[in-house]
């Protein structure tokens, strides 16, 4: 039985107990001895689960074509939440084994907050996790202003007011003069933006093989297309309708990172408080099909236009600005 088990694993100095844990989308697998020793808290033995997270195949006997159990995983937060909660009571039981001492950095999480959150990786002294669901909100978060956060990478703090923006990055400031470079150093109040929107100059958009233009998701190359930024200049974001329309109607591919291959790299824009542009496409090669089209576009989406440069960058990998360009139109100043 299991508590003859647990008085014999004590006997020789066992610690305790990392008891298999078997998931399949909702479907498990062996699980009485995890069950067990949530249904008799009188078991005096520290335990943890192990997820065995593999498909169950005949490898026993070389025959491991053969399936026993599919290993899936549907990524919906409906799934996750399952998942998490069925495990929830298994944490929160005193006998589970912790690691006195580890910071766990929730992204996304606020000050104060309640969450349940899934841990993604972890390290000697932290833990990464993401929120699955805010069950107590803090009175700082609101409703995101853009309709692509969090899934673009640009922005990071669009669910939480500007108040609260300006502390957090004030007390990342002295964090890292005091816990990392051991100064004594009293970091000042941050002093706000009077603009919020639309109060930067420049403008870089990637530009994916499939044509998509916007921004990176955050740590990926893969581009979210965005149709407007609340950052830029309007007329940035003009010239990024106008470039999708040229490659669409003029069927040219995008560049692609892993094959080297494709034209039309990243777009860059340049504003004065004018409202003044100069439009800077990047391409993979010396020139593209139609320029005269492109042109077109860029000066009716952006009447205010100065010039309109193609720059040459060839070399693989992300680099945005090259080491050649041509004038199309205009000025290139």
């Amino acid at each position: 039985t299991i508590r003859w088990q647990v008085e014999l694993a004590k006997k020789y100095g066992v610690y305790g107990f990392a008891i298999y844990h078997y998931w399949f989308d909702g479907k498990q697998l062996l699980e009485t001895p995890e069950k067990l020793f949530l249904q008799h808290p009188e078991l005096d033995m520290p335990f943890c689960l192990t997820w065995a997270n593999e498909t169950w195949a005949r490898r026993w006997d070389g025959n491991d074509r053969q399936i026993l159990q599919l290993q899936t995983h549907e990524p919906t937060h409906e799934k996750w939440k399952e998942h998490f909660d069925y495990l929830r009571p298994f944490f929160a039981d005193p006998r589970a084994l912790r690691i006195d001492g580890r910071v766990v950095f929730v992204h996304g999480a606020l000050r104060g907050e309640k969450c349940r959150v899934l841990i993604l990786k972890t390290l000697k002294s932290v833990a990464f996790a993401k929120v699955l669901e805010v069950i107590e909100p803090s009175s700082e978060r609101i409703t995101p202003d853009c309709p692509y956060f969090p899934r673009c990478g640009g922005c990071t703090y669009r669910h939480i007011r500007y108040e609260e923006e300006l502390r957090l990055k004030k007390q990342r400031v002295q964090d890292n003069l005091s816990r990392i470079g051991g100064s004594d150093v009293t970091v000042e109040e941050i002093l706000g933006a009077q603009d919020t929107l639309r109060y930067r100059n420049k403008a870089q958009y990637p530009v994916s093989k499939d044509g998509k233009v916007g921004f990176y998701r955050a740590r990926t190359h893969e581009v979210i297309e965005c149709e407007q930024c609340l950052l830029v200049k309007s007329e940035a974001d003009a010239a990024a309708e106008a470039l999708r329309e040229y490659m669409q109607s003029c069927r040219v591919a995008g560049y692609d990172e892993k094959t080297g291959r494709g034209l039309v790299r990243h777009l860059y824009i340049r504003s004065n408080a004018a409202g003044e542009s100069l439009v800077c496409v990047l391409v993979n090669g010396d020139k593209l099909p139609k320029e005269d089209r492109l042109v077109t576009l860029l000066r009716d989406a952006c009447p205010k236009c100065t010039g309109i440069v193609l720059g040459t960058n060839t070399k693989k990998g992300n680099v945005i600005l090259g080491d050649r360009y041509r004038t199309l139109w205009g000025s290139d100043r």
